[in-house]
């Protein structure tokens, strides 16, 4: 019989493998299914499109799991406790009994018979309640494995696999998140999406295999250049998008343009050849009545006239301000 522990496990897997939110309703799907309770991967939902709203930054799974895992903390604590106690007073009264006076020798047979049943009694429920704080300590042990497999299973679906960047589902968060803490603090925030020049004509010349290298390469070009506060997206295709934070208009430009100098001095090299590399991007700036949508919105059109314009190059979305 599958146990609970590796029931969640497969469940998570299969959730990772199909792309589908950890939510309750899918969790329980695949759980009962790896459970052996009948259902099939046949029953479960299609995957979803990118949501509407952004993802809470805990799922309802990993809530429900650090309830479990407290409560479970705190009985193994209690029984901790409650073992420490029961083991003090049992020695406390076997130490009593041997300095007892008359000695317990001499103790009437009724006497004897309880002292021992208690001593019995009490040495039982001390075992048990030793055994029941080592097996709660090992269901928290198993928690937390839970906890770190929900957390990876999140993470790879908010996650690019070829480039290791947050793909679209995870930049819908990120962004929603970052608008928010914009208008909170009064701070600027901006956004760049760049698109691989001639990504099409590097394909055909030098095939896909050539194309994600590119791909690759350019993210590990623009990790070098960001701060740890910004966020990288694989937007999709050859398009990637940069959300920075507490950054104005001038300061993305100034991030884009050493961003496209460093690419245009590190060439692709793919099977003994250097192959020049160059970004169009469109950059701009959260505006008071804007929200994500719309400030992507206006960094996709940008992008769409540096390309317009010959590539190879910036500009600025500048939004109508009357």
């Amino acid at each position: 019989m599958t146990s609970p522990t590796d029931a969640a496990r497969t469940a998570l897997r299969r959730l990772s493998e199909l792309g589908l939110p950890p939510t309750p309703d899918n969790f329980q799907r695949f759980y009962a299914e790896a459970g052996g309770e009948g259902s099939t991967a046949a029953d479960a939902p299609a995957a979803p499109a990118a949501p509407a709203e952004p993802p809470v930054a805990n799922s309802e799974a990993e809530v429900l799991m650090d309830a479990v895992r407290q409560f479970a903390e705190e009985l193994a604590e209690t029984t901790g406790s409650l073992a420490e106690d029961i083991g003090q007073h049992n020695a406390d009264l076997l130490k009593t009994m041997a300095a007892a006076t008359p000695p317990p020798s001499s103790l009437t047979p009724q006497v004897a018979t309880l002292l021992s049943s208690v001593l019995s009694i009490t040495s039982t429920i001390h075992s048990t309640v030793q055994a029941s704080h080592a097996e709660l300590m090992r269901a928290r042990e198993e928690i937390d494995d839970l906890r770190r497999d929900l957390k990876q299973s999140r993470d790879w679906l908010l996650q690019d696999p070829l480039t290791g960047m947050q793909n679209r589902r995870g930049m819908d968060s990120t962004l929603f998140h970052e608008v928010a803490r914009a208008r909170r603090s009064g701070t600027p925030l901006s956004i760049a999406m760049l698109d691989i020049d001639h990504f099409k004509q590097l394909n055909d010349s030098h095939g896909h295999h050539a194309g994600d290298r590119a791909l690759m390469h350019l993210s590990e070009v623009v990790r070098s250049v960001l701060r740890d506060s910004d966020t990288t997206v694989r937007y999709g295709g050859e398009e990637f998008v940069m959300i920075l934070p507490e950054t104005d208009l001038n300061g993305a430009r100034f991030v884009v343009d050493r961003l496209r100098l460093v690419v245009r001095k590190s060439p692709l090299i793919h099977e003994g050849q250097r192959i020049p590399l160059s970004l169009s991007a469109g950059i701009a700036q959260l505006q008071p009545a804007e929200n994500g949508s719309a400030l992507l919105l206006r960094a996709d059109r940008a992008t769409l006239q540096a390309k317009s314009e010959g590539r190879d190059r910036v500009v600025e979305s500048v939004a109508d301000m009357g």
